[in-house]
């Protein structure tokens, strides 16, 4: 899946000409024709990608880069969060709070996160704790650097994933706090921005390269609209209560290991244990809090700020409520772990002393008792879940797209048919073929008959790849579409058997001509003597299938004036410019055209509306209830 996004970028950047580098990027953002900014979305920027980037042009783009890079960042993750907690405690108990805080190198949540499409959001989380390291102002003030450094690192945490936005109210706070009344707090402020803005810079060079791409300003913030509406950003529901419970049951998944463990086996059998660890995790911090209200302010300053981090980030959370998925939660992990080793530690002793500064022996010991059955319940489940973990994973390999059926595909389409052109639909494959098979294999995120044509007659196989079984209708349409006989179809599976997916491959024949058809004829419109033409009049609205590379010619008739525009439209949106041209004249479309778009001639000078044509939509004959969202 997109595990590997977008570290799957690597190959073609390593290589620019490899057939299969087809990065999918924003428009423009690529510095150089090489290097991108921003991957597929605007809220995941790229740093991500040049952290691993020296590393696999040092030991090859492979999958074996791919871990040594994730464990990395797993390792930063754990020494980061030892030393948060440590410093967050003083005396003996520091060693305490990190003891029990690095029990998360053992919670297979964590470890499977890192191999999920949550290390995306895992891997900006050292550069949070880094930047709350430097700035802390319990008890000093950071001096200009350190702050410009925590600032810095804070901008690019939230440039490598929006919803590290959501820590900014505590992070802010995190550096006022202990200020005194006169200190220069506003220098500080100021400061700490400006490390901010450096470390956010790369969304604003990236936002000026689309904007070069698109033309103007108008474009661009036209173009964002349209964005953040096709990713229903607040989600589709619009009641608060069932966006609170879709945040507290996704993150409660994550936290329980129910969604990292469906993630890749597709179940969950020791839920009741990683509910039992979740209470936990988060009733300990709870209870040591409470009774730290009644002891040293320095005992609720050390608890409160990771339990502060979760609760503000949920709380922001819950205005996209289910636009969030398990994945975004994984970052809360850690910080809970972090509460819990300063919640043990407090309970042991004291934020500021040892067990003889307690008021009585006897409720020092039942601190200390509970304590000691909080680590030991924390640690019993995750070695129970982590074993369980490894047996599930042994016996079936992985499941569904986290299966090794991807890529026992791709070493057999780059052993076998290394010519061939493989088109993958289907949400999952693009990312991790292109990565496995180093971009050396020309692939397609759609189905484009006409290109299957093309290259069937020039010799090159064609391969076609959707998910689970069932697809024979697909198969068949598209085979006809190509004008081929449906070839072979090759059902892919996991260890255990299970179906992951089908694979048809057509094979190439001598053709008599090279042409491609205008598939189903010309849509033509006319008034008085002004025509305009676009071929082909109607495309299939299958999803699996391409947008159509449209041609339209037109012809101004009587119409006065030596040059004509073309605009476009599509749906009820309104039209915008598209190209330019004499009285008579045709121009090609790029890979965009689609059902519905209207193409209209318009008179430069007066912007009259002359006369116009519509594509018009062809229902799919072929369910696709097998193609995933």
């Amino acid at each position: 899946m997109d595990a590997v996004n977008p570290e799957y970028l690597i190959p073609g950047i390593l290589d620019p000409s490899a057939p299969g580098n087809r990065p999918w990027i924003l428009p423009g953002n690529m510095v150089a024709d090489r290097y991108p900014i921003f991957t597929g979305s605007i809220y995941h920027g790229s740093a991500q990608l040049y952290f691993a980037l020296p590393w696999m042009m040092l030991f090859d783009a492979g999958v074996g880069s791919l871990r040594l890079v994730q464990g990395l960042v797993g390792v930063g993750i754990l020494a980061l969060l030892a030393l948060f907690v440590a410093r967050s405690t003083l005396g003996y108990t520091r060693w305490v709070a990190a003891s029990a805080a690095l029990l998360l190198a053992l919670d297979p949540s964590f470890v499977m996160s890192l191999r999920t499409q949550a290390y995306s959001c895992l891997f900006p989380l050292p550069l949070l704790l880094g930047s709350l390291l430097l700035t802390d102002g319990r008890e000093s003030r950071p001096s200009t650097w350190r702050l410009l450094a925590g600032g810095t690192l804070y901008g690019l945490s939230v440039f490598s994933y929006f919803i590290y936005a959501f820590f900014a109210p505590v992070v802010l706070w995190w550096i006022f706090r202990g200020t005194s009344r006169g200190e220069p707090w506003l220098r500080r402020a100021i400061v700490w921005l400006v490390g901010a803005a450096i470390g956010y810079a790369p969304f604003f060079a990236g936002l000026l390269l689309l904007r070069d791409n698109l033309g103007s300003w108008d474009a661009l913030v036209g173009w964002l609209l349209n964005h953040g509406e096709r990713m229903k950003v607040m989600g589709e529901s619009s009641g608060a209560i069932e966006h609170l419970r879709a945040v507290l049951t996704d993150f409660g998944s994550v936290i329980t290991g129910d969604w990292p463990h469906r993630m890749i086996l597709q179940f969950h059998d020791g839920r009741a244990v990683g509910v039992i660890k979740a209470v936990t995790l988060a009733g300990v911090p709870i209870l040591a809090l409470a009774l730290a209200l009644r002891r040293t302010a320095d005992a609720r300053r050390s608890i409160g700020p990771p339990l502060l981090l979760t609760i503000v980030f949920l709380a922001v959370a819950s205005l996209f409520g289910e636009r969030l998925d398990g994945h975004h939660y994984t970052a809360l992990q850690p910080l809970l772990y972090a509460a819990f080793g300063i919640a043990v530690a407090t309970l042991i002793g004291s934020a500021s002393g040892t067990p003889a500064s307690a008021p009585k022996a006897g409720r020092w010991s039942l601190r200390a008792a509970i304590a000691f059955a909080s680590v030991s319940i924390v640690a019993c489940a995750n070695a129970f879940d982590l074993t369980r973990f490894h047996v599930d994973l042994r016996a079936s390999g992985g499941a569904q797209l986290y299966s090794d059926a991807i890529d026992r595909f791709a070493a057999d389409m780059q052993q076998n048919d290394p010519d061939a052109t493989v088109y993958l639909p289907d949400w999952g494959f693009v990312m991790p073929i292109m990565f496995m098979t180093r971009a050396r294999l020309a692939q397609f995120e759609w189905v484009d008959p006409m290109r299957m044509r093309r290259e069937l007659c020039e010799g090159k196989p064609q391969v076609v790849v959707f998910s689970r079984t069932g697809n024979g209708e697909k198969f068949h349409f598209i085979a006809d579409l190509a004008g081929r006989e449906p070839g072979p179809i090759t059902t892919w599976t996991q260890r255990d058997g299970t179906p992951v997916f089908e694979s048809m491959r057509l094979s190439p024949r001598e053709c008599s001509t090279l042409h491609e058809d205008e598939q189903f004829g010309t849509a033509a419109a006319e008034a008085s003597s002004a025509s305009i033409e676009v071929s082909p009049s109607s495309v299939y609205t299958c999803s699996f299938l391409s947008p159509s590379i449209a041609t339209v010619r037109w012809d101004a008739g009587g119409e006065s004036g030596e040059e004509f525009d073309v605009w476009i439209g599509v749906e009820s949106r309104p039209l915008k410019p598209w190209t330019q041209g004499a009285a008579h004249d045709e121009r090609t479309t790029g890979q965009w055209a689609q059902a519905g778009m209207r193409f209209v001639l318009v008179d430069p000078r007066t912007k009259k509306e002359i006369v116009g044509a519509r594509i018009q939509s062809l229902g799919c004959p072929v369910p696709e209830s097998n193609t995933p969202s």
